[in-house]
Formats: C-alpha cells, structure tokens, sequence
C-alpha cells in the first residue's frame, strides 16, 4: 500500500505541471524546463521531465524533507544540468534570488534591496607572487632600458632628468595587471630628490616612494597600481616613475595583482612562454595557457 501512495503521490506532482526551477532556496527563478513528464518511474522521488518548453509566468514550489538537497539537476547527455541566462537584476532583488546579470556575473539577493556576488576571476583580483624577481629597468645598462616608451627623458649616460616622467611597460611579464609589488632604487643621484611610482597614464600623485640625497643609494619596497593605456600603440600593463633630482633608476618586479594566475607570464607553461617570445603577445600567450593547462584545483 506504501508503495502504491508513492506512486499516486507521484502523479499529483506532475500534474501540477507550472515551472520546475525554484529549489536549492531560489526564489522566482523560472526557467525553461518541461510541464510534460517524460517518465515518473524510478526510486521514490525521482522526477523525470520531458522536452515541452513553459515559459509561463507561473511559480512552481517543490517542497520536501529531505535532509540533503531538495532538487538535484543532472544531464546524462553530458550538457549543464542547470543554465542560468542573463537578464537584466532587478533593482531590489529577494533575499536568496539567483541568477546571471548581463554581464554574466553570479549575483544572489540578500533582501531589503542588498545584492552579493559570487567571487569570480573574471572581475576579482589575487596577488601573484613571483618565484624569482625580475628586474625590469636599470637606467645604467642599455640592454635593461628596452622597457622604457619614452627614452628622451633619460640624459646621455641613461639617468631619468629632474622633473621628467619615465614610461614603462611592463607586457613581457603581465597581461593586464592591476597592481604591482616591487623595489625601487635612486642610484647615484646627482641632487636630493625622490622618485615616484605610479600607473602609467594616470595623474601624478602628492606622495613619493624613495627619497635620496646627493651620491647616495637609496631604495623602498613599492606596492602600487598599474594600468593600460591606449599610447604608445597600446600598453596592457605600465607603470610611470617621476624624479626629483636626476638619477639613474634601478626597478624590481616581485609579483603582481591579476584577475587570472596565466596573466603572470611566468605561471604560463613553456609552451606559452615560447609563443609569447615568438609573437610578441602577452595576450596570446595567456589565452594559449590557459588552452592547454588543467588547472589542479
């Protein structure tokens, strides 16, 4: 007799057809599914749906006891057993509403009109430390001077001029970073002065990074911002340095702030790093990275 309530009580949940979305909490999440059951048979629960889109304005409600979860979705055709499409979130949201905004962020309603987000590499940032330091400028040495767009503002024997703004890029080592952890150095200061260290194309700011005096070298730990700019045909991450005092200016990149662990160049596979020296791309070498490497978390 058990057995045949079960099935009876089976029936009348089908029947109730509307949509089959809600669970899990969520909140007048109506989505595509079937209001024509493809099958009821199975263990005692189990729900099978059919292929019949209802899109109604309808709210279907599956209520149980279930110590565990109250809906569990699962394709055996291999696809997503949940898809959530982006609309627009609505201005007030109820509290344990899901969903996808336009721009296809998770986002969840907390009620009184408050939204969360779920985190995601696509728009939050992580440091990334390097495993070995990288010295990017040296203003004593040609061959470590190739970083810099603007190489009139160094004198004849490379120093940065009192008053003048070097231009760095930094796209060898990060795509698109948005902060910086470094070192820099006044070496050999001809006045006493300061340096600072700033994203590039954007204003000066009031406070300086190292001060220095007359021959003597001085360096500080830098963490700052660093961004794109659309000069000197497009930089993905740079970084400024102004001087006060004309000195020969010494830059050490020990990690970066990224959306992504393969935006540092160095956390790319060989791979990546040799169709980045052979393209010349940052970019292309991320987007090969991120191609061929599983990730192991």
């Amino acid at each position: 007799m058990q057995e045949e309530d079960n099935a009876v009580n089976r029936r009348k949940l089908l029947r109730r057809a509307g949509t089959v979305a809600a669970g899990l909490g969520v909140a007048g999440a109506a989505a595509a599914v079937s209001s024509s059951p493809a099958s009821a048979a199975g263990v005692d629960g189990d729900v099978g749906l059919g292929t019949e889109s209802n899109s109604g304005a309808a709210t279907t409600t599956i209520t149980s006891s279930s110590a565990t979860s109250t809906l569990t979705l699962a394709n055996t055709g291999g696809g997503a057993g949940l898809v959530l499409t982006p609309a627009a979130w609505p201005a007030t949201p109820a509290g344990g509403a899901i969903g996808l905004n336009p721009d296809g962020y998770l986002l969840y309603g907390f009620g009184d009109g408050l939204t969360g987000a779920v985190y995601d590499t696509s728009w939050a940032y992580m440091p990334v430390p390097l495993q070995s330091p990288q010295r990017v400028l040296d203003t004593r040495s040609s061959s470590l001077r190739g970083n810099v767009l603007n190489p009139s503002v160094l004198d004849s024997v490379g120093r940065l001029k009192d008053g003048a703004t070097l231009h760095l890029t930094l796209d060898d080592h990060c795509f698109f970073g948005a902060g910086v952890f470094a070192t820099v150095a006044a070496i050999s200061p001809t006045a006493s002065g300061y340096l600072k260290v700033f994203p590039i194309d954007t204003p000066e700011p009031a406070t300086a990074n190292v001060g220095y005096v007359t021959n003597q070298n001085t360096s500080n730990s830098v963490f700052t911002g660093a961004s794109w700019t659309t000069l000197y045909g497009g930089i993905s991450t740079g970084l400024s340095i102004k001087a006060k005092g004309t000195t020969h200016v010494i830059l050490d990149i020990f990690g970066f702030v990224v959306g992504d662990l393969f935006d540092v160049a160095e956390q790319a596979p060989l791979a990546a790093q040799s169709l980045r020296a052979a393209s010349g791309s940052a970019k292309s070498s991320r987007e090969e990275a991120r191609k061929n490497f599983k990730r192991a978390w």
